[in-house]
């Protein structure tokens, strides 16, 4: 995504409260760094940030990486300086109207023989571009390998691949990671793209790879391509319309047969393993469900599927009633499933299967296929033909490429008929604009005298106000400000869509963004992103998304405000700094679990976190905060709030107090983004607390005793350190106890 954002309304008010007639343009800001593992020392492979290389016979090839191949459809590889997660872009690959199988690998020659490895993959975006729609893919694979004897062939039996990933989000996801112990000195590593879509344009961008040595981390178990036996059951004792399993035997209407109606977005795919080797499929939302009807003369009727483990729900409604439902999940590619309704009266019904969004809580999307309906002893059957009729399409013009230099672009789009409405606050500055593309503010439900996050002013950015080398951003950017107008750091901000979210920090000037794919019609309703401030109670901006596929973007600026003490309008300046999107599961306030063992150092932790006269809160006015720390509330801590920060290598994160006592005891939460606290009593090293667990865990204390009577001073830090399974390096202050 482009971090370019040009800020020319902000500039021109700014210039006229200041007195100043003349015009002035902000060149673009240089790429920072995104602090991520690919810029680390430590990461063993060369150039993880994907800067690309010379022009060779596949293209432009991330420098220090090779491409590959396989088959005979090899598809364009460029560098993408305007997408990616951290600086000098990403490796990107794309195609128009044709499958592909492709990547890139290294070599790395010095590893240690016997010492354990972690090599994961941050960001691989998979895009399925019709006409300029960039819609997320879900049938382009995207897997990481690695072959321990430096071999450089992707198909040889021996590479390590990940478990197969198709979903829509192209961060940080846990299939891509692999441990592994190294055999030798040397070994190949794989970021592998298949694409499985035949129209439009697909593509798939690859940025931040990393490789480091770890101990302790359980070896990955090999992912195995091996074909799983079809799943059958035994068929119900006696007729009902309650499913099964079994299938009734009789002719198969195949998936692509005139009789069938399909609603909703479905595609059409192929695979020599499915009836007459095609499947259509589609991906139903609350709101946007996908139906397929079918007319049929029979007392019986069974649905042919394919079952996998990004697919849904399928509702089953025979003449209008709904006779069951289809789980079609399964952990591994399965074809040849089939469950059966029978036990109808004779004559004349109409089938219809339909998803809403609905699947089990271990499918990762709700995806449903139809490969063939069979009807035993119909009509239908005696006219059916063992070629079914194919779907033709008219391929689409490609769409411009994305490194393509061009003017920002203006596709014209209706406006909002009524517009949506407006803040009735007046100390809202909201961009008159947004009304017409159904963009609302929905303030928070805060009772008088709390903290909650207020937004403050709302501004739209169309394609002209970025400059437009690479098309505009497409993003939604946060600002976010204390309740004295200061910017707040590491403070997570939220996107949110119909079936999905993802968060981001804001950087050390207090600015997030985050970006946007999926376009709308503002004519037809809102856009499908919202966007609010974590931690406390916040005002949600909803309805945003591209207008027509236009690149426009959003900029919400948020204020920590008291319900019913509105404070003055802060009007931020045109400070924007292009960051990197932080990795999505830096979540400091995480879902509940159950508390693990305490931790303890020198003396055992208090098994509960009962108050007591020496225990200070982490707001308490006695403890000393540098600038990067941020406040978060949860029920579950002491007095429901704690403070947290994340540190690194040259930007430390501290704090300190003083106190008079013994021992002191120091309280934090726990979870796997958090890193380790060094501690030091009277400027010596007395400790280091690793506060990662796997789950939050609330209520964890150490203990530092066996100090001399008097006052001391305590000092907690972080650099950036961290155990090696830990995802980041934040560390959290819950309380501080002073023990006598």
């Amino acid at each position: 995504m482009s971090r370019k954002l040009f800020l020319p309304l902000v500039i021109l008010l700014v210039a006229a409260l200041c007195g100043v007639s003349s015009l002035f343009v902000l060149p673009p800001p240089a790429r920072v760094s995104a602090a991520s593992c690919a810029e680390d020392a430590a990461n063993l492979l060369r150039n993880g940030t994907m800067a690309g290389g010379k022009t060779n016979s596949y293209g432009v090839v991330a420098r220090r990486w090779k491409a590959f191949v396989v088959g005979a459809t090899k598809p364009n590889f460029e560098n993408a300086p305007n997408e990616g997660y951290d600086p000098n872009g990403s490796q990107y690959l794309w195609r128009d109207l044709d499958k592909w199988d492709a990547g890139i690998y290294q070599k790395v020659n010095a590893l240690t023989p016997g010492q354990d490895y972690h090599f994961w993959l941050v960001w691989g975006q998979a895009l399925h571009d019709i006409a300029g729609n960039n819609a997320r893919a879900t049938m382009l694979n995207r897997q990481i390998g690695v072959d321990l004897a430096g071999g450089t062939d992707p198909t040889a039996p021996n590479v390590i691949w990940s478990v197969p990933y198709y979903g829509e989000s192209g961060f940080n996801r846990p299939e891509w990671h692999l441990n592994f112990t190294a055999s030798g000195t040397t070994a190949t590593f794989f970021l592998r793209a298949q694409n499985n879509h035949t129209d439009g344009r697909n593509k798939v961008f690859f940025d931040t790879a990393c490789l480091r040595a770890v101990s302790g981390a359980p070896t990955s178990t090999p992912w195995s391509p091996t074909p799983t036996a079809t799943l059958t059951l035994a068929p119900s004792p006696t007729p009902s319309l309650t499913p099964t399993q079994t299938p009734i035997p009789g002719a198969k209407i195949d998936d692509t047969d005139a009789a069938i109606a399909y609603a909703g977005v479905w595609q059409q795919q192929s695979n020599a393993a499915a009836l007459n080797g095609s499947f259509h499929y589609g991906r139903g939302i609350k709101g946007a469900a996908v139906s397929a009807s079918y007319p049929f003369t029979g007392t019986q009727v069974t649905v042919w599927y394919i079952g996998y483990k990004n697919r849904g729900k399928a509702k089953i409604m025979i003449d209008g009633v709904k006779v069951g439902v289809i789980d079609q999940y399964t952990p591994n590619l399965t074809f040849n499933l089939a469950q059966s309704f029978f036990n109808l009266s004779p004559g004349a019904h109409t089938l219809k299967i339909k998803n809403a969004g609905a699947k089990n809580p271990n499918a990762l999307d709700s995806i449903i296929v139809l490969d063939a309906f069979e009807v035993p002893n119909s009509a239908a059957s005696q006219a059916y033909k063992a070629v079914g009729l194919r779907v033709t399409r008219t391929p689409s013009a490609p769409p411009t490429p994305t490194h393509t230099r061009v003017p920002p672009r203006w596709r014209p789009i209706e406006f909002a008929a009524p517009a949506a409405p407006t803040p009735d606050d007046p100390t809202v500055l909201w961009d008159a604009r947004l009304a017409d593309l159904n963009v609302y503010l929905e303030t928070a439900q805060v009772a008088p005298g709390a903290w909650y996050w207020k937004l403050i002013r709302a501004d739209y950015h169309d394609p002209f106000q970025h400059g437009g080398v690479f098309g505009g951003d497409h993003n939604m950017y946060y600002v976010v400000t204390d309740e004295n107008g200061a910017r707040v750091a590491n403070q997570k901000v939220w996107q949110a869509w119909p079936d999905d979210q993802t968060a981001a920090l804001t950087n050390a000037d207090g600015i997030a963004d985050i970006a946007m794919w999926a376009n709308y019609w503002p004519q037809d309703g809102p856009g499908p992103y919202n966007g609010y401030v974590g931690g406390l109670p916040s005002d949600v901006v909803r309805g945003m998304g591209l207008p027509g596929n236009n690149h426009v973007s959003f900029i919400l600026y948020f204020q920590k405000t008291v319900q019913g003490a509105h404070s003055a309008t802060v009007t931020p300046t045109p400070t924007f700094t292009a960051t990197a999107l932080p990795t999505p599961t830096q979540t400091p306030n995480a879902p509940p679990a159950l508390p693990t063992p305490t931790a303890t150092a020198m003396v055992s932790p208090s098994p509960t976190l009962a108050p007591t006269e020496n225990k200070m809160d982490d707001t308490d006015a006695a403890i000393a905060y540098n600038a990067n720390w941020s406040v978060g509330s949860d029920a579950r801590a002491f007095n429901a709030t704690y403070h947290y920060a994340r540190g690194a290598k040259g930007a430390a994160i501290k704090l300190g107090s003083n106190f008079i006592g013994t021992q002191i005891r120091v309280w934090y939460i726990g979870y796997r983004n958090r890193g380790k606290a060094v501690v030091r009593i009277d400027g010596v090293k007395v400790g280091v607390i690793d506060q990662y667990t796997t789950d939050v865990t609330f209520n964890l204390a150490q203990t530092f005793g066996g100090l001399a009577p008097g006052p001391h001073n305590l000092k907690i830090i972080n650099r950036g350190r961290k155990n090696a399974q830990a995802l980041d390096s934040i560390i959290v202050l819950d309380a501080l106890e002073v023990i006598p």
